[in-house]
């Protein structure tokens, strides 16, 4: 895109945030003097430019990704393409960083985001019993006010006859327990 394509009022936009922002007045001054800057920097048209791109004040920068990232037309695209997008007509240091930023903040992509992990595995029902004390439940109820010593309560369960057995544990005694 070249600098007469854009807009008179996107120019205006872009003029009056960049005398907001001290590092792009700065870096207009050492372009224009000739200073110590990188030499692909050049000014066009009262607006700075980076090999030919157009380098985005800080205060515009956000509005710049939104309007490459929201199409209303091809909905939201990913980072690496909006990063494409940009890239061909604008410039500021960190870009990659500031849209990956941007894309993980939207609300929308996170919503209708493809899952990338394998298919969850089917769900296998527990053998059934047949007898008493064959197959039994385990688990434990932590962080318990202390009684007698004890804070935690081990809970074996019998599958079959539903008797239910609970044995006091001091914080000592127990096992590590895995906390969910």
């Amino acid at each position: 895109m070249d600098i007469e394509q854009l807009l008179p009022e996107a120019k205006e936009r872009i003029k009056e945030k960049a005398m907001l922002d001290g590092k792009y007045r700065d870096l207009c001054e050492q372009v224009s003097t000739k200073g110590t800057v990188d030499k692909n920097f050049t000014l066009s048209d009262g607006l700075l430019c980076w090999k030919n791109r157009i380098y985005v004040p800080e205060g515009l920068r956000q509005r710049v990704i939104q309007s490459e990232h929201d199409s209303k037309v091809a909905g939201h695209f990913g980072r690496e393409r909006t990063v494409e997008l940009l890239s061909r007509n604008f410039y500021w240091t960190n870009m990659e960083r500031d849209v990956r930023k941007y894309c993980s903040e939207c609300d929308n992509c996170q919503r209708t985001k493809t899952p990338r992990h394998a298919k969850h595995g089917l769900l296998h029902p527990l053998e059934l019993a047949f007898k008493p004390w064959t197959h039994i439940s385990t688990d434990f109820i932590t962080d318990l006010p202390e009684s007698e010593g004890a804070t935690i309560i081990l809970v074996v369960v019998d599958r079959f006859t539903k008797m239910a057995h609970f044995i006091p544990l001091k914080k000592k005694d127990s096992p590590t327990v895995a906390r969910a």
